[in-house]
């Protein structure tokens, strides 16, 4: 998430990091943390082919997330 929205990605979520992630459109954010996640999904099918069995389960999970308002 920090490296989404441009705060140094230290691993700690301090008071720099929620005041940017609570400016930052929230729908916005969540589209782009499923897309992170989703090419991890993929990079980690390709990166080592045993993996592929398992990738339409997790592309089917990650597709039940949806925005919430």
């Amino acid at each position: 998430v920090q490296e989404l929205i441009g705060t140094e990605a230290d691993g700690i979520i301090g008071p720099v990091t929620l005041g940017v992630i609570n400016r930052v459109p929230q729908e916005l954010l969540f589209n782009a943390v499923k897309s992170v996640r989703e090419s991890f999904y993929f990079n980690l099918a390709y990166k080592d082919a045993s993996q592929n069995v398992f990738l339409r389960g997790w592309l089917n999970r990650l597709k039940q997330f949806s925005f919430q308002s």
